[in-house]
C-alpha cells in the first residue's frame, strides 16, 4: 500500500517538535504499567492518537491490539490494517455494529456533538472491554490527550476492574504529528480529506451537524459506496443521491 504523504499544515505548529521529557515520561507511565499488567491490550482506532501510543507500547514489548471498525470507510480500514503492519501489532479488527442495527437506531447517524460520547461508549468501549475481558486482558492501553479528551490520571482503574492506561495525556495535537513523521509512521488517509481535517479519525456516521450541516456531498466526496447504503434507511442521503443521479 502506498504511503499517504505527510502534511505538517496539520499540526497547530508546523515547525513543532516532540518534546523528549514527555516520550520519557509516556515510556515510565508505560513500563509501571505493563509491569503491573502483563496481560496488556492496545486500544487501537488507527489515529493519529492510538498510532503514537501503540508505537511505544511496542517498543516495550506490548504487542496485541484492538481496533473496531463498525462504520469506517473502507481506505480507512486499510490504513488501520497497514499502520499495524508496519509497528508489528498483533491485532484484532471487530465491527461491533452493524448497519442494520444503525436503520433500527437512527438517532445514531450524524448526532450532536453532546451526543457523541455516548456513542463512543456504545462504539468503542463496549467492544474494547469485552474483548479484554474475553482474552484475560487486565490494563488497556488508549492514546487519550487531555488536550481533545477527559482525562483524570495517567493510570487508573474503573468500577468493572479494568485498568486503563493514558501514556500521551500530555502531548500536544503538533506533538504527535512530529512523532509520527520523525519515525517514518504511516500517514492516515483521511487526514488529508475535510472530514479528517475537522473530525480527526472518525467513522462517516458521526459528521456532527454544527460542523457538517449537509454531511452527505462531502461523505460522497471521499467514498461514494457509503451514501448508498445510508439511503436504503435515511431519507436525507436518499435525496442526495436522487438529487445527484
Amino acid at each position: 500500500m502506498a504511503r499517504h504523504t505527510y502534511d505538517r499544515s496539520i499540526g497547530q505548529d508546523p515547525d513543532a517538535v516532540y518534546s523528549p521529557e514527555k516520550l520519557e515520561e509516556s515510556r515510565r507511565v508505560l513500563s509501571s504499567f505493563i509491569a503491573d499488567h502483563p496481560r496488556a491490550l492496545i486500544a487501537f482506532s488507527g489515529g493519529k492518537d492510538s498510532i503514537v501510543a501503540a508505537h511505544i507500547a511496542v517498543q516495550l514489548g506490548v504487542r496485541d491490539a484492538i481496533c473496531e471498525t463498525s462504520f469506517c470507510f473502507a481506505r480507512q480500514v486499510q490504513d488501520f490494517r497497514a499502520s499495524a503492519d508496519q509497528m508489528g501489532l498483533n491485532a484484532v479488527f471487530k465491527d461491533s455494529l452493524s448497519y442494520e442495527w444503525l436503520a433500527k437506531h437512527p438517532r445514531w447517524v450524524m448526532t450532536p456533538l453532546k451526543q457523541q460520547p455516548t456513542f463512543y461508549g456504545l462504539r468503542q468501549h463496549r467492544t474494547i472491554k469485552t474483548h479484554a475481558r474475553a482474552n484475560g486482558y487486565t490494563g488497556i492501553i488508549y492514546g487519550r490527550r487531555i488536550e481533545e479528551n477527559t482525562v483524570p490520571a495517567p493510570i487508573y482503574q474503573t468500577v468493572d476492574g479494568l485498568s486503563h492506561c493514558h501514556p500521551l495525556r500530555r502531548w500536544t495535537t503538533s506533538e504527535v504529528w512530529s512523532y509520527i513523521h520523525a519515525h517514518g509512521l504511516l500517514f492516515p488517509d483521511l487526514y488529508n480529506h475535510v472530514i479528517g481535517r475537522v473530525e480527526g479519525n472518525t467513522p462517516h456516521n458521526r459528521l456532527p451537524p454544527e460542523h457538517f450541516p449537509d454531511p452527505w456531498p462531502v461523505i460522497h466526496s471521499y467514498d461514494q459506496t457509503v451514501v448508498p447504503i445510508y439511503a436504503q434507511f435515511n431519507a436525507a442521503a436518499r435525496s442526495f443521491l436522487q438529487a445527484h443521479a
